[in-house]
């Protein structure tokens, strides 16, 4: 049923790329307003604070001024006290420096008019008070008498009189034009230093706001993304198991919706349709054959009808059902069989053809179906009370288009087109056992009355051989009864003549048999049709499972291939190469990075989990060292440990195997997902792992009497309760599944290792007491499973063969893939655009191309590459013959080829190095990977 349509129904009805692209763009445009409006705030602080530094220059170089001023006051008042020469250098000195110190004023305030007016002032006033000094002062004292002192000291007095009051300018006056001067910068500054101010509160308030809105935004995109995508994805996933175990009463939502989500709905409620009809017919044929069966064994009518009632009247969940046989002989339909029939209701035994509803229904050769019941008819009853009928159906039993019976059903409820469907594959299939009987009941009556007829011979044989003694022994009595003797010779060729008439009904009867036997052959072969269609419909349901299968890996290709550019170009943006990202705005790339890892693992359980429902994951079994297990269990959750403050131990019981054969990543997959599983329950207290032998363990009656290892992983969390420690192990369902649940995930990896497990030879077992914690055990056989093969040596040497590409980190691939040529082709302009930013950013020529056609043209016509990444899934020419084409030309035998591809299914990496790929990675591509495949393949 439609959905009714929400505030985000136009964004749930885009494509997924298109969400992405959204949930980026406005992420980095966010992040370009962001930065720009820090731009300008930077821009606008530098030319303020440059401004500002500029007064501070003018402040000084005023301070200046006046300080050279008041130093040539001074040497001028220490000249006209003691005419020392010294004092007079002092004043020239400093008249020197104020000059110069005006000069650089001048420079400072070019572009303030009014200051340069004022310099032009202080310049012009300070030139006249020096000239008045030397013409009234120093000029006038140099003239004066040395040899009378008494004399000079009173022309020193006239002389500093006659200055004192003739003069234009004092220095007190130049001070204060300085000090005019002062002020106004002083006030240009304080404005300066406001704007200042001002620019820095609106860059903190908007690198604020800026972040404040990131995180609603990556808050918003991370719950649109649960809401639109996880969600959704995860309830088809659950509805497609619940489809997988044959439930189908489930509603299918969100088939409304134009994106990939709404064409995985709409695909789901096809399939669950199919299933459905295919439940339906299956059932149906059960049914009928099993009905069938049971007739055929009934050797009476009375038997017949009552096996029949008793079998389809619950089926079609009527209260009432009776059975007509119809007597061809005596042109009338008897009662034989009822299901539910009260004596005090019991309705007519006998009718004929015409009379009443069952007559007339044997006339016209057609159902009757009534729903509105008269309220004097015949009642439903039971021990708790009885109720009138309310829907009546009388069906005709028709063998060849005769009539052979006449079925009549009484119920509350009207058929459905199921039970409807199922009368009308089923009474052909009555009428044909029925006319069976009756064929049967025949030959036997034929060959009573055959027995009978030879009895009777044996005694007319035993009369006639007596009789032969009597007249042998009395042969004079036989002349005498001569007449007798002709009677009963007369007899005698009477009873031969019935004798011959015996034969032929014999003969008769012989040739009823037969027919009998072609019938019972013809039903044979009817059995056979309904066993054929019955495995037609099996394969139909093994095709439905490969659908399911390349509906998962179609899945798997278009979710992969927009992670892959997500996750590349988040992962770019959160190692911040260029420093131009905050804290936040890193955190919230990480966020976004790690979503769709997040996804990525639902894919990856999700494919998983339908290989093991589909029977197709294989085991690649080899010898496992235990202490290299342990050491990589112990470098892959240490941290782990060490960021929840948790006890961590592993250990090996003495006394063990030093290795075990099994499926080496299958047992270190099932261990990864017991210990992720211990750390996320538990917030306090330890964890360990011990591998040993199973001990007070319960092991189940298939691994009984078996040697057997143990390995346990115990915690102190939360514990589960006895309730639900089955219920973990099924798909999608966690013991914290409430919507207010405090831990996260998906409910697929208990599910996933126990049947990992059992696919190993052994078995996954649990103890719980919800508040002190768990113990997960696996238990597995020292000898892997016959089935299981092991490790291929073509698969051993091509990995021997591979260059070791394990440890390199991407970090580290700059200096070596530097000027290294590379061709990248890929149809997806995303997966181009992130890979050549990548691969740039690490020095390296890209060349790109969107098909293989192009690729092999660049290939011919420019300088050849010293290393291929191809894409497998393009369209026209695809991965697989690009490769086979560059192969086969001898020039590129030795050129490295590495194989992209999104749909990363089973076998897919055999077929690309058969095809003659170097090596393959599959998409998401971990950029660590990358940079070690490309340098171990470019060091060859």
């Amino acid at each position: 049923m439609p959905l009714t349509q929400t505030s985000n129904s136009w964004l749930a009805d885009r494509p997924l790329q298109h969400k992405i692209v959204l949930a980026i763009g406005l992420l980095l445009g966010l992040f370009l307003l962001a930065s720009a409006i820090s731009l300008y705030s930077l821009r606008q602080q530098d030319e303020d604070r440059r401004w500002a530094t500029h007064t501070y220059q003018v402040l000084l170089q005023l301070d200046h001024v006046l300080q050279t001023m008041q130093a040539s006051q001074v040497g001028a008042r220490g000249y006209l006290l003691t005419q020392d020469a010294a004092q007079r250098d002092a004043f020239e000195s400093a008249n020197q420096d104020l000059r110069t110190h005006i000069a650089r004023l001048r420079e400072l305030m070019s572009d303030n008019p009014l200051q340069l007016s004022r310099i032009d002032k202080v310049e012009e006033m300070a030139a006249l008070w020096q000239r008045e000094f030397r013409r009234g002062v120093i000029d006038t004292l140099a003239g004066l008498d040395a040899n009378d002192p008494a004399q000079a000291a009173l022309q020193r007095l006239r002389i500093q009189s006659d200055y004192l009051k003739h003069r234009s300018v004092s220095v007190q006056e130049i001070s204060d034009v300085i000090g005019q001067m002062t002020l106004d910068e002083e006030r240009l500054l304080a404005t300066r230093n406001q704007r200042l101010d001002r620019t820095l509160a609106i860059t903190r308030a908007v690198n604020f706001v800026a972040a404040l809105l990131a995180i609603l935004l990556g808050v918003t995109v991370i719950r649109l993304t649960l809401r639109l995508v996880t969600r959704p994805l995860r309830s088809l996933t659950d509805q497609l198991t619940r489809l997988a175990n044959h439930d189908h009463d489930f509603e299918i939502r969100r088939i409304d919706r134009r994106d990939e989500i709404g064409e995985i709905a709409r695909a789901l409620q096809v399939f669950r349709q199919m299933s459905v009809d295919t439940q339906a017919q299956s059932w149906i044929k059960e049914q009928v054959s099993s009905i069938s069966h049971l007739l055929l064994q009934a050797t009476t009518h009375k038997e017949f009808a009552q096996w029949l009632t008793s079998a389809l009247v619950p089926l079609c969940k009527a209260g009432v059902g009776l059975f007509y046989s119809y007597d061809d002989a005596r042109q009338r339909l008897d009662l034989i069989g009822s299901y539910g029939l009260r004596l005090s209701h019991r309705s007519a035994d006998q009718y004929l053809p015409g009379e009443g509803l069952v007559g007339q229904c044997a006339i016209e050769r057609k159902a009757i179906i009534l729903d509105d019941v008269p309220a004097d008819y015949l009642h439903i009853d039971s021990g708790s009370g009885e109720a009138l009928p309310s829907h009546l159906a009388i069906l005709p039993v028709l063998y060849r288009d005769t009539l052979i019976g006449v079925l009549e059903l009484a119920g509350f409820t009207p058929s459905t087109p199921l039970i409807r469907q199922l009368l009308d594959e089923l009474l052909p299939v009555v009428a044909l056992s029925l006319e069976n009987l009756n064929r049967t009941a025949s030959v036997q009556g034929l060959l009573l009355r055959t027995q009978e007829q030879a009895d009777e011979l044996r005694v007319s044989e035993l009369v006639m051989r007596q009789q032969k003694e009597v007249l042998r022994d009395n042969n004079d009595a036989l002349q005498a009864k001569t007449e007798e003797l002709e009677e009963q010779s007369r007899r005698l060729i009477a009873s031969e003549e019935e004798l011959r008439i015996q034969a032929g009904e014999l003969q008769a009867s012989n040739e009823e048999l037969r027919e009998m036997t072609e019938s019972l052959n013809r039903q044979k072969y009817v059995l056979e049709d309904l066993q054929q269609e019955t495995a037609d419909k099996a394969a139909e349901l093994a095709q439905a499972s490969q659908y399911k299968s390349e509906f998962l890996a179609n899945m798997s290709h278009e979710l992969r291939t927009p992670l892959n550019s997500l996750l590349i170009l988040s992962r770019d943006l959160a190692s911040n190469a260029r420093g131009n990202l905050d804290a936040e705005q890193v955190e919230s790339v990480q966020i976004i990075h790690d979503a769709g890892n997040s996804l990525l693992r639902l894919i990856n359980d999700i494919l998983d989990l339908s290989k093991i429902e589909a029977g197709k994951m294989e085991l690649v079994i080899d010898e496992l060292p235990l202490a290299g297990l342990v050491q990589r269990l112990r470098r892959a959750f240490a941290h782990v440990a060490a960021q929840k403050s948790l006890g961590f131990t592993l250990d090996i019981e003495a006394g063990l195997p030093t290795s075990l054969r099994t499926d080496c990543a299958r047992l270190e997959q099932i261990a990864n997902n017991l210990l992720g599983n211990a750390f996320k329950f538990t917030a306090e207290g330890a964890v360990s792992l011990h591998i040993g032998r199973p001990g007070q363990i319960d092991v189940p009656d298939p691994l009984r009497g078996r040697p057997l290892l143990a390995l346990t992983v115990s915690d102190t969390g939360i514990g589960i309760p006895a309730d639900k420690l089955e219920h973990i192990f099924n798909a999608f369902e966690q013991v914290d599944a409430g919507t207010s649940r405090q831990f996260g995930g998906t409910g697929l990896g208990l599910a996933i290792s126990r049947r990992m497990a059992r696919m190993l030879g052994g078995d996954l077992v649990v103890r719980s007491e919800p508040g002190r914690g768990s113990r997960f055990t696996v238990l597995l056989p020292e000898e892997p499973p016959a089935t299981a093969p092991t490790k291929p040596a073509a698969a051993v040497e091509r990995q021997a063969a591979a260059p070791h590409a394990a440890t390199a980190p991407s970090a580290a691939a700059g200096d070596a893939l530097a000027g290294r040529r590379v061709l990248l082709v890929d149809d997806d302009m995303r997966n181009l655009f992130a890979l050549s930013k990548v691969l740039r950013g690490w020095g390296m020529q890209v060349s790109l191309a969107q098909d293989g056609a192009k690729a092999l043209r660049m290939l011919a016509e420019e300088a050849m590459p010293e290393l291929l990444l191809i894409d497998i899934m393009m369209p026209g020419m695809d991965g697989y013959e690009m490769i086979r084409t560059i192969r086969a030309q001898a020039r590129y035998g030795d050129l490295p080829i590495i194989a992209l591809t999104a749909k990363a299914m089973q076998g897919d990496r055999e077929k690309c190095l058969t095809m003659g790929a170097s090596d393959y990675l599959s998409k998401p591509i971990d950029l660590d990977r990358l940079a070690a495949t490309l340098l171990a393949w470019l060091r060859r």
